[in-house]
């Protein structure tokens, strides 16, 4: 027996995809339920018939995205700010680090890193009290 890891939506989905295909329930109320078009209620029903319960749960859950840095790039930026950067803020080590050493990040990131990591402090907006 396999494990299945779904959501609520997913779950919902699925309960509904299980009458359609009894004939408990027409497409078109399906889609009104599920907030979809007819032609996406046709493709879940597709789905649902070939792959079951699984066909409707997410196909990338439980994987890192496409997008993460992988961890060695992770230390060597984390190695580089603390020995050659130690002072300088996120978008100056953005800059040094592709001119310098080919590196390009965004520099959301590297602020990011270096909030985890304590080497900088985040500044907390003040209140603005507008004059009238």
């Amino acid at each position: 027996m396999e494990i299945i890891q779904m959501s609520k939506k997913e779950l919902k989905r699925g309960e509904i995809m299980s009458k359609v295909m009894e004939g408990r329930l027409k497409r078109k109320e399906a889609s009104q339920l599920l907030k979809l078009s007819l032609r996406q209620t046709y493709r879940l029903c597709k789905k649902y018939r070939k792959e079951g319960l699984l066909g409707l749960a997410h196909k990338n859950r439980g994987k890192p995205g496409n997008k993460k840095i992988n961890s060695n790039t992770r230390k060597r930026v984390l190695e580089l700010i603390q020995t050659k950067y130690p002072d300088f803020g996120p978008q100056l080590i953005k800059e040094q680090l592709e001119e310098r050493h080919h590196l390009h990040l965004s520099r959301e990131w590297i602020r990011k890193l270096m909030i985890q990591e304590n080497l900088w402090e985040v500044n907390k907006r003040k209140n603005f009290v507008g004059t009238k």
